[in-house]
């Protein structure tokens, strides 16, 4: 489950004068990032067969961390970490509408194989729902407004995939700077792969910048049950246990040097100089 990641606010202050409402800019792609993910789930289960049940527990954890460029209309992804898929590390690609060619050999992935590369490519370019929302009107400092809501749930079922419902999803202005507002979120969804059910509540913050709606980081965590429809041929699984979901985004003019490049590419320049 991506969360590709894609996927992106009540008082506010500017001295001593409080805003009626909070304005956006509107969005521009920056022309470099770092974007970084990390997936972490936790899973307590019990797993039957026949009268057989035995305990088991499901870890894992995913971290991708990625360079994007605007090249013209098109943007380039350079891998530096992907935990999931370590062959994907010190590549790069080009990204044109969904399709993400190797600047290497000039051999496009298979859709399939270049999920994660199109995810993060997109979540820079934008705009996303929640930004075209963001871009409308003035949000006012009451915290909620269904819009928000209705594109954060659509932003979330994108994400999630189409085997996905979405429950409940809202945005709730929480605090707002001359740069930055904060959004409490929260996200409760449904998930079937095949006969297995999870089901996740989510709760956590996301902070988007004011002269673009850039979503600067987005943090998820909470509960998550699993079920599975009983059969005679698969195994019965039931269990609970926590997932948490973290996304940052940095434009590479306000990086620091150790968070925007990776060790190999540090090594490499050493060796030539």
């Amino acid at each position: 489950m991506r969360v590709s990641t894609a996927l992106l606010i009540s008082s506010a202050f500017v001295g001593c004068h409080r805003e009626a409402s909070v304005t956006f800019g509107r969005r521009v792609a920056p022309e470099q990032v770092e974007v970084s993910s990390t997936q972490r789930l936790s899973l307590q289960l019990m797993v039957g067969l026949g009268e057989d049940v035995e305990p088991q527990t499901h870890e894992t954890s995913t971290t991708l961390r990625a360079r994007v460029e605007r090249a013209g209309t098109d943007q380039v992804v350079r891998w530096l970490e992907h935990s999931g898929v370590t062959a994907l590390e010190g590549r790069s690609f080009s990204v044109s509408g969904g399709t993400a060619t190797s600047i290497e050999s000039g051999v496009a992935l298979e859709r399939e194989q270049a999920a994660d590369t199109l995810a993060i490519a997109q979540g820079v370019a934008g705009p996303d729902a929640v930004q075209v929302a963001l871009m409308k009107k003035p949000l006012s400092m009451t915290g909620s407004s269904p819009d928000l809501d209705a594109a954060f749930a659509q932003l979330a079922h994108r994400a999630l995939g189409d085997s996905a419902v979405v429950d409940n999803a809202t945005l709730r202005l929480e605090s707002a700077s001359e740069t930055v507002v904060t959004f409490s979120a929260s996200l409760d969804s449904v998930t079937n792969s095949g006969p297995v059910t999870m089901r996740t509540q989510l709760h956590g913050t996301l902070d988007v910048r004011r002269t673009d709606t850039l979503p600067l980081t987005l943090t998820l965590e909470g509960p998550v049950e699993v079920t599975s429809t009983p059969s005679d041929d698969e195994p019965r699984l039931s269990g609970k246990g926590t997932l948490s979901l973290s996304r940052r985004l940095v434009p590479l003019e306000s990086a620091d040097e150790s968070t925007v490049v990776s060790a190999s590419e540090r090594l490499r320049a050493m060796l030539s100089e």
